[in-house]
């Protein structure tokens, strides 16, 4: 039996107007996994980090956390507080 991903993104985007920010096909992570983000400046670490904080709002694509779609202005205040960014 597989262990559900924690987080699931799927051709999640995140774009300002017409300038694109980030576009990541597919990531999964699994519950107490520890994730490394390496790139040069203005790759879209910060971006990512604020994506899967519930601190924006992507403009496209799927975003799961503990096997449950999101958006952030759904997202119900319990599941928000399992979630930091530090």
């Amino acid at each position: 039996m597989t262990e559900v991903a924690l987080y699931r993104l799927r051709e999640l985007r995140k774009s300002h107007g017409s300038t694109f920010m980030l576009h990541v096909l597919q990531l999964d992570v699994q519950k107490g996994e520890v994730l490394g983000l390496l790139g040069p400046t203005g790759s879209g670490k910060s971006t990512l980090l604020r994506l899967l904080a519930c601190l924006e709002n992507s403009t496209g694509g799927d975003t799961c956390f503990d096997n449950s779609p999101f958006v952030l202005t759904d997202l119900p205040l319990a599941t928000r507080r399992r979630i930091t960014l530090v």
